[in-house]
């Protein structure tokens, strides 16, 4: 079933794509009307499979062959597709064409006063406008809790503090065996007695940062757990078409 439907849609497409160019008028009225007759009887034979197609064959055939056969035909296919204003125009040219010789002039001026009645009460679209931009709602401010804040920075100045104490254990411990070697040893001038002493600097240095950075975050820590009507405030604004968005800090 599904490689039937394939090869119907393919042929379906074929057709639509092998529609007859409209030829030039070579100023010969009979060639022009034979062309148009084969051009209209093409039409007939496209139109239950490609409606659209054979309305495309017809609108070059009324150029080449304004007849009224065309243009009542033209009306039909255009009403089936749903085109009520081509469907009314191509009525009345036909009924202009034939003349008295139309049978159906009378069902068929009534019916186009039906297509041009439903057409001026179709309701017409206004055009569309952007809808306006709502005022920016302003987020809720979201305190931050400072009794977890002070803990967390009272363990990392903690954790600051004893790294910094023990580099400068280190680095005395390094610096007095350096200077227990016994006087007059050849070791004092030694590159392993010059990397200890370098070493125990650099140790020294570290210790001393340690401990000072701690002893301040330990105290903010402190401060953020005793104070716990303030903190830390986050508030924004956001829009549509934009955001933005402040941090505030109140102490």
């Amino acid at each position: 079933m599904p490689q039937a439907l394939t090869a119907l849609l393919l042929c379906a497409g074929v057709a639509r794509a092998e529609v007859t160019a409209c030829p030039v008028d070579t100023g010969n009225p009979r060639q022009m009307e034979a062309k148009g007759r084969a051009l209209f009887d093409e039409a007939l034979r496209r139109e239950p499979a490609d409606p659209r197609g054979a309305l495309e064959i017809l609108s070059c055939v009324q150029r080449i062959a304004d007849k009224p056969a065309v243009s009542l035909r033209v009306g039909l296919i255009a009403e089936r597709l749903g085109n009520k204003r081509l469907a009314a125009e191509s009525y009345e040219r036909y009924l202009a064409l034939a003349g008295d010789a139309a049978p159906d002039r009378v069902e068929l001026t009534r019916h186009i006063e039906k297509l041009r009645t439903e057409l001026a009460q179709a309701p017409v679209s206004p055009p569309q406008r952007p809808d306006p931009e709502p005022p920016p709602q302003p987020v809720k401010p979201q305190e931050a809790d400072s009794p977890t804040l002070g803990f967390v920075t009272l363990a990392v100045g903690g954790a600051l503090m004893i790294g910094g104490g023990y580099f400068l254990w280190s680095a005395k411990s390094r610096n007095d065996d350096v200077h227990d070697l016994e006087p007059g040893s050849t070791y004092w001038n030694s590159p392993e007695a010059q990397g200890e002493m370098d070493a125990a600097k650099r140790e020294q240095t570290l210790g001393v940062v340690g401990l000072a950075a701690g002893a301040v975050i330990t105290g903010l820590g402190a401060w953020l757990i005793l104070d716990q009507k303030r903190g830390v405030a986050a508030t924004a604004t956001v829009s549509p078409k934009s955001s933005s968005a402040a941090l505030r800090v109140r102490f």
